[in-house]
């Protein structure tokens, strides 16, 4: 069980071959380097923690085996500084989950906050 990285018994990468790495290197953790990101991987008992700075993706995101989908929480005063269009975030203050339209953080149907 675990990380594959690859199709099948094409895989490249497993979460036995990453604990090998981290034993070698002694840091609890490996880093992929790629052209356009760094990629954490980070052993969390049987699975894998997955880091990637600056993560573009296509297509559909699906999360199973009970698990969830966490975005950044935070004070109303610690929202991103700078958020991108369409960019989501959980105010702990207000108890909701905003979106940021491109102008202005506005409630998930698009409505003004109150």
């Amino acid at each position: 069980g675990g990380l594959n990285i690859g199709t099948g018994d094409a895989s490249i990468f497993s979460v036995n071959a990453l604990n090998a790495v981290l034993d070698a290197q002694g840091t609890g953790k490996a880093k992929v380097l790629t052209a356009a990101n760094d990629i954490e991987l980070t052993p969390n008992g049987g699975n894998v923690n997955i880091t990637v700075n600056g993560l573009e993706m296509a297509g559909t995101v699906r999360i199973t085996s009970g698990g969830g989908f966490i975005v950044q929480a935070n004070t109303t005063v610690n929202r991103p500084g700078s958020p991108s269009t369409g960019q989501t975030f959980f105010d702990i203050d207000l108890a909701k989950m905003i979106v940021y339209n491109g102008t202005a953080w506005v409630n998930m149907d698009g409505t003004a906050l109150s």
